[in-house]
């Protein structure tokens, strides 16, 4: 099967896995690459320029890529992570459950240890956080943001019964 007959299976396979030290900066070094020459483009920009100007093979770019489709949302996707926090939102569902992942995988350990409380769900920790974010974004002072993220942090605490 050639890069470009890749499944949905393959594909979603190959994403979970996480990815060594030197193909992450490749994947990394594709999409600020291809972000560049889509921007700079009046037309289609062959992958095989995107592959040669990142120092890759276009077999590379395939394996991470396996669709100029696929190059495209994870440009956009890295464009909309980098803007996301700052506007106070979280554009696409991609990053708003990587980011609630990571969430849960702190609950979960501080509930285990009893350094955090186990009632708290990561959405509600995701929603918390944004609503800090949009704080920021809408012209709050450093202090102010300061205290709601320990308003946040207070509030994960486990409840102590007196």
């Amino acid at each position: 099967m050639s890069p470009r007959e890749s499944t949905p299976a393959d594909v979603a396979a190959h994403a979970e896995r996480p990815l060594r030290a030197d193909a992450r900066r490749n994947r990394e070094n594709l999409i600020a690459v291809a972000r560049a020459a889509f921007t700079a483009a009046d037309d289609t920009v062959p992958l095989e320029d995107i592959a040669r100007e990142a120092g890759v093979g276009i077999g590379t770019l395939y394996r991470h890529f396996p669709t100029r489709e696929a190059l495209v949302e994870a440009v956009y996707g890295a464009e909309l992570d980098h803007a996301g926090w700052a506007s106070g939102r979280i554009a696409t569902p991609t990053s708003r459950e990587r980011i609630t992942a990571a969430i849960e995988t702190i609950l979960t350990a501080g509930a285990r240890t009893g350094s955090l409380r186990a009632d708290v769900g990561p959405e509600d920790v995701t929603a918390l956080i944004l609503g800090v974010f949009l704080s920021t974004a809408t012209n709050s002072t450093p202090e102010q943001t300061g205290r709601l993220l320990d308003l946040i942090v207070d509030a994960l605490q486990p409840k102590t019964h007196q």
